[in-house]
């Protein structure tokens, strides 16, 4: 990659390189942007009898759960690591020195690296009327 970028520099084509990156990337977010609504369409799998309005509001409401259920995810570490520090310093009158909390942070890390997203762990659910 450094190699790439010093014989794009050595023949002075930054600039044309940057515009050939910026179209890429505007492509890029164009397909993402698509994947996330596609998504939320497929989620929803409307049956057909009912009205496009409520199969857009069913569309946004697994939208949203998706989105709560994805922050609830990635922020459950982090208030478990609060509760646990908590019990330990008013429940069992701990003290909570550099060794303990190091520790316990460390402990605590490893632990969520070898948790998989619920996204990445399990098939796409799908409502079916």
């Amino acid at each position: 990659m450094i190699g790439a970028i010093k014989y794009i520099k050595a023949f002075a084509w930054e600039r044309q390189w940057s515009k050939r990156v910026i179209d890429a990337r505007k492509v890029e977010l164009k397909v993402v942007i698509r994947d996330r609504i596609n998504n939320v369409n497929l989620m929803s799998s409307p049956s057909g009898s009912g009205s496009s309005s409520s199969s857009l509001t069913r569309s946004l409401a697994l939208g949203y759960l998706q989105v709560f259920f994805t922050l609830l995810w990635t922020v459950t570490p982090m208030l478990v690591t609060l509760v646990s520090f908590f019990f330990f310093l008013k429940v069992q009158k701990g003290e909570l020195t550099a060794a303990v909390a190091f520790t316990a942070l460390s402990l605590f890390s490893m632990v969520g690296v070898f948790r998989p997203h619920p996204a990445m762990a399990a098939p796409p659910l799908r409502c079916v009327d």
